[in-house]
């Protein structure tokens, strides 16, 4: 009997920090959801409009910050940031996406 109770306690503990760990998991996915639907949101502005700001957002009932902000760039190495070309960033508690906006359109950057 006290074999069962030790194998019980020792599973639900297994149990338990796998639940907990699906859950972080979950949460991360819904902090990567709020950021990715902002930055597409932000990517559908005109450029002009690609300044900072902030939303609250509510994930499993708990209220969470949104926050964007954009820096200008030198694209072309001369130390003085372009008219026309933006770094985008979206950040939802430990998530960060970040793109660049040049001349109006998303730069994709090919490695």
């Amino acid at each position: 009997m006290t074999i069962l109770g030790l194998t019980a306690a020792a599973l639900f503990g297994v149990y338990a920090s796998g639940l907990q760990a699906m859950e972080e998991t979950m949460l991360q996915s819904e902090f990567e959801s709020a950021a990715r639907s902002r930055m597409e949101k932000l990517l559908a502005y005109k450029f002009e409009r690609l300044w900072g700001g902030e939303e609250t957002v509510t994930i499993d009932g708990d209220s969470y910050t949104v926050r964007w902000w954009s820096s200008p760039m030198d694209m072309n190495g001369d130390y003085n940031p372009e008219s026309d070309a933006k770094q985008v960033f979206v950040q939802c508690e430990d998530v960060i996406f970040s793109t660049i906006v040049f001349d109006g359109l998303p730069y994709r950057i090919k490695i």
